[in-house]
């Protein structure tokens, strides 16, 4: 009976390891795209989005040492790839609004000014 259990446990925990395995190679061939390209943005989402996915199921199937560091791994991830990289488009996206807010008052200011002469 106990080496059945080790059995099933080793089985278990090379599974979990193969899955994390993929899923870093699967990370650092996102990370090789350009970030300006929607299909990359849509891929980045996409691959974030199952590897939450991954992490919360493997949480529910018993957290083990290797759950946790896989958990944390997504976690920094996210802190250090994903938010910064939303952030910088957000800011990118704003200055281009703002480029725009400016560009029509200028428009309007200089229609006024030809209208009073």
């Amino acid at each position: 009976m106990r080496t059945l259990i080790a059995t099933l446990l080793t089985y278990a925990n090379a599974d979990e390891t193969s899955l994390m395995q993929d899923r870093v190679k699967h990370m650092a061939s996102t990370q090789l795209s350009t970030y300006g390209d929607v299909s990359s943005t849509e891929s980045r989402h996409d691959s974030t989005s199952r590897l939450l996915e991954t992490a919360e199921k493997m949480i529910k199937n018993g957290v083990t040492p290797d759950v946790i560091i896989f958990v944390d791994a997504i976690v920094a991830e996210i802190n250090d790839v994903v938010l910064p990289a939303i952030l910088e488009e957000h800011q990118e996206d704003q200055n281009y609004i703002d480029e725009l807010c400016a560009r029509f008052t200028a428009a309007v200011d200089r229609l006024r000014a030809d209208t009073e002469t």
